[in-house]
Order: structure tokens, then C-alpha cells, then sequence
């Protein structure tokens, strides 16, 4: 049961829409900001690993190149 009349209480409903409405707005660019942020942090993590498994794989060619060398010795 509603107490208001119906204009009343599409107003008070449109108002807290449009409440609603400008605190998402202000919360959007926080978000956005976040994301960008974090988009820049994955995308230096994948340079980093990109590098650490170039070097791994050198480090595993060098060891493999010794044994090769040890064995061949032997």
C-alpha cells in the first residue's frame, strides 16, 4: 500500500535514480583509472616474463652445451 500519490512517488523514485546515476559517475573514473592501471601492470609483467624466459632458456642452452662438452671430453 502506498500512501503517496502516484506523481509523488515517481519523483521521489526518479530522484533516487538520479542519485544513483551521479554516484556512479563519480565512481566510473576511479574504475577506469584502475583498469588502465592495472592493463600497464600486465602488460610489464608480460615483458618481464617474456625476458626471464629468454633467459632461462640461454641458461638451459649453456648447461646443455657444457655436458655436451664434459661428455665429449670423457
Amino acid at each position: 500500500m502506498r500512501s503517496a500519490d502516484p506523481t509523488e512517488w515517481e519523483a521521489r523514485n526518479r530522484e533516487q535514480l538520479l542519485e544513483r546515476l551521479n554516484k556512479l559517475c563519480a565512481i566510473l573514473p576511479i574504475f577506469a583509472r584502475e583498469l588502465a592501471k592495472a592493463r600497464r601492470e600486465a602488460a610489464r609483467l608480460r615483458v618481464q616474463n617474456r625476458h626471464l624466459i629468454d633467459e632461462v632458456e640461454e641458461l638451459r642452452g649453456a648447461m646443455a652445451m657444457r655436458e655436451s662438452d664434459s661428455c665429449s671430453r670423457a
